[in-house]
């Protein structure tokens, strides 16, 4: 018997033109070419005689289920025609064990709690690209464009649908391809149960800040931006891309700052985004114009009112997180809130927002964050120089954690300004011990 010969692939794209990249029947974009009249009586590949059918509509017509004459009828008015997208279809559940995703050179590993949507890009107020976990799957969010601004792919919770006016899309194991003309890739996506490498794509904000992928760079361009996004790994993390002055800010667990740009828009951003949707979406949005601030202030850019409005954020931010249980980003939003109101001289907000901080157990808020925020309470407790046996007790207790953590980081990776915290601990241990010493002089009061 002689071997069938492949449908040309010239053919392949004419049927999925034909047929709007789906099945005929029910429109989905994950498909199967199936001849309407056997193969096995044609002896050849003709377009006309070629369809489009899903696995499930392709195992009815293969075993007799669904008749010839039906997938001709679909065939000649495709689900799809004068459709704008494709029906939606699953596109795969990924793996939640060390699953990675690659966008440029950036890398992130995903490991976040059930019924988590957790963005990855936070592009003009819009989840570009996110991750929802749903037990023991991952669910991908992504909405990509072509050259002139129009959507051409979106999936939405694992769903996939396909913009029925683009050139050609196809998929093809794990590749899917999208093309705006005769070699010509808009999209190029790999997609296998452990990671999803984003090759070739394009992503625009409301507020006209793009995206450009191709290959191993990710290039952005905004309205007083332009460049490649720098290289890294964002662990549980996210990018947040705005125009204007808010360049790239780029937060996550190693709270790294790509680019820090200014703050001259950063209202009329918010005002305009408005405050909606996801909760942890929310957090973010907060926390990223709190944080923001609280930069400027450390650099002293920031007025009274800009700190009120950043204390107010930083306050939302803090309880919504702390609300979903997200604990080292709930530490963080605190630990933030407390400089915030450190800057704003409001002592006794600042003690309250270091000390939700605290209550984040030191596996899930260690290290030189937890030392910071121990050391910056233990200040402000001591601050007024008149303290209850109480308050001397707590501080001393801080101070003594804090310090113990400071040198051993020292020991470990000695810089500047870790030397800077040690004498600063130093300095303070050293006036709580000058205040325990008063406070025992002190005759008792005859009330």
């Amino acid at each position: 018997m002689a071997k069938r010969p492949p449908i040309p692939l010239p053919l392949k794209r004419e049927v999925r033109q034909r047929c709007g990249f789906g099945c005929v029947i029910c429109g989905v974009p994950i498909f199967e070419y199936e001849h309407i009249v056997e193969f096995s009586k044609t002896k050849i590949h003709e377009a006309d005689n070629i369809t489009l059918l899903c696995s499930r509509h392709h195992r009815q017509k293969t075993s007799g289920r669904l008749r010839t004459k039906d997938v001709a009828a679909a065939n000649a008015k495709p689900f799809n025609k004068n459709k704008a997208f494709t029906s939606g279809e699953e596109f795969g559940r990924l793996s939640s064990d060390q699953f990675i995703f690659v966008i440029g050179s950036t890398r992130f590993p995903c490991d976040i709690k059930n019924g988590v949507r957790w963005p990855l890009l936070f592009l003009d107020g819009e989840v570009q690209l996110g991750i929802t976990r749903d037990f023991s799957h991952l669910l991908l969010d992504i909405i990509l464009f072509d050259d002139r601004g129009n959507i051409i792919l979106v999936i939405s919770d694992g769903e996939i649908l396909i913009s029925v006016g683009v050139w050609d899309y196809e998929l093809v194991g794990q590749n899917l391809t999208i093309r705006s003309a005769a070699g010509k890739i808009s999209v190029s996506l790999i997609l296998s149960s452990e990671q999803v490498r984003l090759e070739r794509g394009t992503m625009i904000g409301q507020l006209g800040t793009k995206i450009l992928v191709e290959k191993s760079k990710m290039i952005v361009e905004s309205s007083s931006f332009s460049g490649e996004f720098a290289d890294g790994t964002q662990k549980n993390g996210c990018i947040i891309l705005y125009p204007g002055g808010m360049n790239i800010t780029s937060v996550g667990q190693n709270g790294k700052i790509v680019s820090r740009g200014f703050l001259s828009t950063y209202q009329q951003v918010l005002d305009k985004l408005g405050i909606s949707g996801n909760r942890l979406i929310d957090a973010l949005r907060y926390g990223w114009a709190a944080y923001r601030l609280t930069l400027a202030a450390n650099a002293q850019r920031a007025n009274k009112g800009e700190l009120e409005l950043a204390s107010k954020f930083g306050q939302r931010a803090a309880e919504i997180y702390t609300h979903h249980q997200a604990l080292p980003e709930a530490a963080r939003a605190w630990f933030d809130l407390g400089n915030i109101h450190r800057f704003r001289g409001a002592r006794e907000e600042a003690i309250m927002a270091y000390r939700m901080a605290l209550k984040t157990p030191p596996a899930m808020y260690g290290g030189i964050d937890r030392a910071a925020a121990e050391s910056n309470l233990g200040a402000l407790l001591i601050e007024n120089g008149a303290m209850s046996p109480e308050s001397l007790t707590e501080a001393a207790r801080l101070l003594e954690s804090s310090s113990h953590t400071y040198r051993a980081f020292e020991g470990e990776t000695p810089s500047h300004a870790m030397r800077s915290e040690i004498s600063r601990n130093d300095e303070l241990i050293a006036r709580l011990q000058r205040l325990v010493a008063s406070s025992e002089r002190e005759p008792p009061r005859d009330d």
